[in-house]
């Protein structure tokens, strides 16, 4: 790669990190441990926000390729923000699209041959929704066919699997020709693969400034003898994501494990968001604890922040006196920059079908705005102020930079103060320390 090259990509990986840090409040890694060095590996992650997701992954695996449709690279200006990754037609639908995707897959698979490292979401497509969605065949079979590259030894023992002999399982950009592939990788060259899951949490995905949880589980090894299925890789890979994700029965329960899951955290934040999640959805919480927190829920008195009437029982001289201060740099903040985020708010509402494509939206308007508001503030403050200029945008920068980082403290805090004076907050916080308790035994 030219030198050039390396500028730009390096360029365009801190612009896609600064993105993800701007539009979220905190990007959280867990199971960091679980990365492996030096070993040929394919991450899968559950798909939740759009496109975005990809972004956020970058805070954990740093660089990488990924599996992109080519819906995401169709302009110029799509390529900005997607450019660079291993594209595919999501529904290749003619004999050029299905071998156009066959080259690609084995690009794919020769990259993870190279020790680079792959991101495949195997749902295909994202949802906000309440459980994994069903899981594509598109990631077994890199991990077949890099298994079939790298062992020679077995190639002429084995039958490769067929279309005919799967054709009603398999996914849709595998054929015959694929399976079958030249197979020259000599026996010197075999390695293990792994198949490392990750579970992607959004808080609140759809809304700005909220937080995510990056949950790296344990690699799964992938041997020979598993990739004689496409299906057994598949289900394979399912379990992993399972382990690493909540998956609640229906939309409802989702939204009261969430609910619960930003309460507890508000009082003890050993938990992390998807631990207290996956506990709600594994339905292993007490019957009792479950009818006192349906009881609070009936009460319908609380103010509600991510669903959970939020109180706190200490320091609440500080919170009454941030609540007061905050406002202040958040005004100047939105002021300062006021034609992105308004203007990308409006269009989202507008354009945005699903909860899952809302901050895409807003992130695909907001972020050319946000570059030629700075152009134009350069602009000005060299023309009007000349040698103050660079300190005038110093100063633009810290100011949005306050007013983003307590945004979200500030909408906690509000439920907080009036939650305060509600006699049933007692309850709140009995309701916490018992569950609390319960969790740690």
């Amino acid at each position: 790669m030219s030198f050039r090259n390396i500028v730009l990509d390096r360029l365009s990986y801190l612009g896609r990190l600064a993105i993800a840090n701007i539009y979220f409040s905190e990007i959280e890694i867990y199971g960091k441990e679980n990365l492996l060095e030096n070993e040929l590996t394919i991450f899968v992650s559950n798909h939740r926000n759009g496109a975005i997701d990809g972004y956020v992954l970058m805070k954990a695996l740093s660089e990488f390729k990924a599996i992109v449709g080519n819906n995401l690279t169709k302009s110029l200006f799509l390529k900005l923000f997607f450019g660079g990754h291993i594209e595919i037609f999501r529904t290749a639908e003619t004999d050029k699209e299905r071998a156009f995707n066959q080259k690609q897959l084995k690009k794919a698979a020769e990259l993870v041959k190279a020790n680079k490292r792959l991101l495949v979401f195997p749902e295909g497509t994202s949802k906000l929704g309440p459980s994994l969605l069903p899981i594509k065949k598109g990631a077994a079979f890199i991990c077949k066919t890099l298994l079939d590259t790298l062992d020679d030894k077995s190639n002429a023992a084995k039958t490769p699997i067929s279309c005919k002999q799967e054709e009603a399982t398999l996914h849709p950009l595998i054929t015959d020709s694929w399976l079958q592939m030249e197979k020259n990788t000599p026996p010197e060259a075999k390695n293990p693969v792994y198949v490392i899951p990750i579970g992607l949490h959004y808080e609140a995905g759809c809304k700005f400034r909220s937080r995510v949880e990056i949950h790296i589980g344990k690699p799964m090894l992938i041997r020979e003898e598993d990739s004689g299925s496409l299906t057994k890789l598949t289900n394979m890979i399912k379990g992993g994501l399972q382990e690493v994700t909540a998956n609640f029965e229906d939309s409802s329960k989702q939204q009261a494990g969430e609910a619960i899951a930003t309460l507890i955290r508000n009082f003890d934040k050993s938990f992390s968001h998807l631990e207290i999640c996956r506990i709600a959805a594994s339905k292993t919480i007490p019957e009792k604890l479950i009818k006192e927190y349906e009881e609070l829920n009936a009460q319908g008195s609380f103010a509600l922040y991510q669903g959970a009437p939020l109180v706190r029982t200490k320091n609440i001289w500080l919170s009454r006196l941030s609540y007061c201060l905050f406002p202040v740099s958040i005004l100047l903040g939105f002021v300062l920059n006021i034609i992105p985020l308004t203007v990308s708010f409006f269009i989202s509402k507008k354009m945005a079908d699903d909860t899952n494509v809302i901050t895409l939206w807003r992130i695909l308007v907001g972020t050319p705005l946000l570059v030629l508001q700075l152009f134009c503030y350069l602009v000005i403050s060299l023309v009007l102020f000349k040698m103050q200029a660079l300190g005038l945008l110093a100063g633009y920068t810290v100011i949005s930079w306050i007013g983003l980082y307590v945004f979200d403290k500030w909408r906690s805090l509000r439920v907080v103060l009036k939650n305060i004076r509600k006699p049933q907050r007692k309850n709140i916080i009995s309701f916490s320390e018992k569950f609390i308790k319960w969790a740690k035994e």
